[in-house]
């Protein structure tokens, strides 16, 4: 059963936060490319094929971790991107999702 663990860091945090997640990632891809059973020595036997399948098996359940986690950047920087620019738009007296409204009409 896999659980999310949400934390908090400072915004001006977020960007390097991502940058850390996307540096792990590649370093587990890295690591999980070499453990690719490229050789299989498959024979005419259950114990075999059973084997192949649990290390192949192995293999799927990281990649669903490292997605989910590729998943949580894109997020994460979809959440920091408009949370600064409601900051922004505060500082300035501007109602953001007004501005939104306006920049997304202005785009037709």
């Amino acid at each position: 059963m896999k659980v999310k663990i949400n934390y908090s860091v400072d915004i001006e945090e977020v960007p390097d936060k991502i940058q850390e997640i996307l540096k792990s990632v590649a370093t587990n891809l890295e690591y999980l490319s070499d453990s690719i059973p490229f050789e299989v020595k498959l024979n005419k036997t259950s114990e075999s094929v059973s084997s192949f399948a649990h290390q192949v098996d192995k293999i799927r359940q990281k990649l669903f971790i490292l997605d989910s986690q590729l998943e949580d950047t894109v997020s994460i920087a979809g959440e920091w991107y408009q949370t600064t620019i409601t900051l922004e738009a505060s500082k300035l007296g501007i109602d953001a999702k007004e501005e939104e409204t306006e920049d997304v009409e202005s785009d037709k």
